[in-house]
């Protein structure tokens, strides 16, 4: 992404956007690799509490790739046109999302060795009624939030910096806060009938992007937020495995929840923490940023190879496991990535 009017730019990107994109990328890594052995038999064990710290540590990723599209694509010094949302960056997605949505229904539905001609159909055909491999869930998101950006862009461009937080203060209460309420109770009911549901989501997490990108928070907010966040990061994990032991659950939602409100204070605190540091950029953040999007789409079959030649979290101690096992997925990924960019034509398209 170009950028114009930043401080921190080197070679017409900005690095601490390219530090946190690849930081983000490990996270979600991260949260894919503590999960694949938690299952409900080892409940309560070292193991479990293991895989779970490390997947609640890493919930902010997610809202962190949204915010990063969002501190770009609102920017009203960006030039983006009706045309460009639809046949850049939407096609861009809508492209990765059929040829991988294909990709992983062959292997889920059929296996690798199983490929044929009526197999790719079928392959396909649940891709086009949305039906995918649970990762990619993403791509819908960020086509809706695509289909949105020139409503939020006039948004932005008319808006005050009153306004926007104004629109921030609203969305975090509706998005984490007033949604955990029962709709049976008075209050719930009241939200449901107000109809503020485009205030809801993750368009919360794009128009923040935007505004931490644009806005300095205070040195005393900055220091409420960092201690908040760290404190409810720690709270958190403690509920969640206790409640986790107590119900026999794996994990409780409320509490891996990409929307909750220690969630938006973490991502907030990563985003403020590098966007005020003054880091150089290397050719590996570079390159890694700009294929993030493809280690992305290809990470979650790196880890299903690996866990079926035998290598799991369980190999070893998960302490050292999920760190080990996230490098070389990682790697294997940036990899993958790397080659499939090179393709003509498709290969920004689909990595």
């Amino acid at each position: 992404m170009e950028i114009i009017n930043d401080t921190k730019v080197s070679n017409g990107r900005l690095v601490y956007a390219d530090i946190l994109r690849v930081i983000a990328t490990f996270a979600v890594i991260f949260i894919h690799v503590s999960a694949i052995s938690m299952t409900s038999d080892i409940i309560g064990t070292g193991e479990w509490m293991v895989m779970s710290v490390y997947n609640m540590l890493c919930r902010w990723a997610v809202p962190m790739f949204v915010m990063l599209s969002g501190m770009f694509l609102l920017d009203p010094l960006k030039k983006v046109t009706y045309k460009d949302i639809f046949f850049k960056y939407i096609l861009r997605v809508l492209v990765a999302l059929i040829v991988w949505g294909t990709f992983y229904n062959v292997i889920d539905l059929y296996g690798i060795t199983n490929i044929s001609v009526p197999v790719l159909f079928d392959a396909l055909y649940h891709t086009l009624c949305a039906n995918t491999h649970y990762h990619l869930w993403f791509l819908y998101l960020i086509i809706g939030l695509y289909i949105m950006t020139p409503i939020l862009r006039g948004f932005i461009k008319g808006a005050s910096k009153k306004d926007i937080e104004y629109y921030l203060i609203l969305a975090i209460i509706l998005t984490c806060i007033l949604r955990l309420i029962s709709k049976d109770t008075a209050i719930g009911l009241w939200i449901n009938k107000l109809e503020v549901k485009m205030l809801v989501g993750y368009s919360m997490y794009y128009v923040l992007g935007y505004y931490l990108k644009t806005y300095d928070l205070n040195k005393k907010l900055k220091l409420s937020i960092y201690i908040l966040a760290i404190l409810g990061l720690i709270i958190s994990i403690i509920l969640n495995i206790h409640i986790a032991i107590e119900r026999d659950m794996i994990n409780i939602p409320m509490f891996n929840d990409n929307l909750g409100f220690i969630t938006l204070l973490v991502a907030i605190t990563i985003f403020t923490f590098f966007k005020g540091k003054d880091i150089k950029t290397n050719r590996f953040i570079d390159i890694t940023s700009k294929i993030s999007f493809g280690i992305y789409l290809t990470h979650d079959y790196c880890i299903s190879v690996l866990y079926t030649l035998g290598f799991d979290t369980l190999l070893f101690s998960p302490l050292l496991s999920i760190p080990v096992l996230v490098l070389v997925v990682f790697i294997l990924a940036f990899i993958v990535a790397y080659i499939l960019r090179k393709i003509p034509y498709i290969g920004k398209m689909i990595a």
